[in-house]
C-alpha cells in the first residue's frame, strides 16, 4: 500500500506499506516511474475486482 507520510524534515513523500501494522518499510523513495507502474496495476486490479462484483 502506499501512503503519503512526512519525513524528518516534514516533507511528504510517497512511502510503501506492506502489511498494515506489520513489516513496515518507512523512508524508501519511490520513484516516479515506480509509482505509476504501482498505481496503474493497483488501479488495473480494481477496477477488474468491481467489475466482476458487479456482474455477478
Amino acid at each position: 500500500m502506499l501512503n503519503k507520510e512526512a519525513d524528518e524534515s516534514y516533507k511528504v513523500d510517497l512511502r510503501q506499506i506492506n502489511i498494515l501494522d506489520e513489516y513496515r518499510s518507512y523512508h524508501s523513495k519511490l520513484g516516479y516511474l515506480e509509482c505509476k507502474a504501482i498505481c496503474q496495476e493497483t488501479r488495473g486490479y480494481e477496477e477488474t475486482y468491481l467489475r466482476q462484483i458487479i456482474n455477478f
